[in-house]
């Protein structure tokens, strides 16, 4: 006879937490460029053969950087008018996080039309005019020295930085080509100062990136923040789903624990900096059925330069 009494008793029925973020978007390109062919109704591409990309525009061997840099796939976006973008890339940061558009591009213009974007934006500049734009929010402007004016680079960072398995500030990392390459320290230095990135030639250690950073901050830092920010509400959301809480004192508790376990974890990966505040609250509000949280996270900050003062003495 079949052993019923513990299963009478003490049933056991099975509860589904919810199934894991995944951050795969948050490695994914999208690059932006004008049709050929005048015109041409606006398209998006997933490209994942760059023998494609000759077929698909005449800048192939620019975006050849950021498959190159790493990348198994970039999102192509074609557009005849700039102005046709911001219907194609509403609401998709899920699905790709950053946005780069193509120098022939008029860099106002991708400002103006990219306004909402969620995620990075980038592009390349020959103009030092255009350096204030590399305080704006989550955008990365590389600056371009010389003549023929080339996204190869920038793409190849973001090629490196994208499909690197952890986020890291590609310091110094090098490429084989030859295009925009900051030649002179004071050109190194004016670049530096207004936070833009870019790349610079050496004789004796080659060509190498130089500085690589979003709206003045560590280039790795809207990614980190936007992976606690996921991590963070997965663990919140699963524990309402299984556990069905009551808004008491308890559960807001645990809420809060639940997200300062996360910034832990992410203080151990090295991503915030232990030193600065990490921090969440969760309190209660009049609103009915809800509660308020306050997350404050401080993402490390890349080493990019070490200024050192030299003395010397006589015994």
């Amino acid at each position: 006879m079949a052993n019923i009494l513990l299963d009478y008793a003490i049933p056991f029925s099975q509860v589904s937490s919810l199934p894991p973020p995944s951050f795969g978007f948050l490695h994914k390109l999208a690059v932006v460029v004008l049709h050929d062919v005048p015109a041409t109704p606006a398209d998006v591409t997933i490209v994942a053969d760059p023998s494609q990309l000759a077929a698909l525009t005449a800048h192939a061997a620019e975006l050849q950087g950021a498959f190159d840099g790493g990348l198994s796939s970039i999102i192509l976006i074609r557009v005849s008018d700039i102005a046709e973008l911001p219907a194609l890339i509403e609401g998709r940061e899920g699905e790709w996080y950053t946005l780069f558009g193509h120098h022939a591009i008029d860099i106002d213009g991708f400002i103006a039309n990219t306004a909402t974007w969620g995620g990075v934006r980038s592009t390349v500049s020959d103009d030092l005019a255009n350096a204030p734009h590399a305080s704006v929010v989550n955008f990365c402007l590389f600056g371009h020295v010389g003549a023929s004016l080339s996204a190869y680079n920038p793409l190849f960072a973001f090629g490196r930085l994208l499909s690197a398995g952890t986020w890291r500030n590609q310091q110094y990392i090098t490429t084989t080509n030859l295009l925009g390459l900051a030649g002179t320290l004071g050109i190194c230095e004016s670049l530096f100062e207004a936070r833009v990135s870019f790349w610079l030639q050496d004789d004796d250690n080659g060509n190498r990136l130089g500085f690589f950073a979003a709206g003045g901050l560590s280039i790795t830092t809207p990614y980190i923040s936007k992976e606690v920010e996921l991590t963070i509400q997965y663990q919140q959301a699963s524990f309402l789903a299984v556990n069905q809480p009551f808004n008491v004192a308890v559960s807001r508790n645990e809420l809060a624990r639940l997200g300062l376990k996360v910034i832990n974890q992410f203080i151990e990966m090295g991503y915030l900096d232990p030193d600065k505040e990490n921090s969440l609250t969760v309190i209660d509000t009049p609103e009915a059925f809800t509660v308020a949280g306050n997350l404050v996270t401080s993402p490390s900050v890349a080493l990019w330069r070490v200024r050192m003062d030299a003395f010397q003495t006589q015994g």
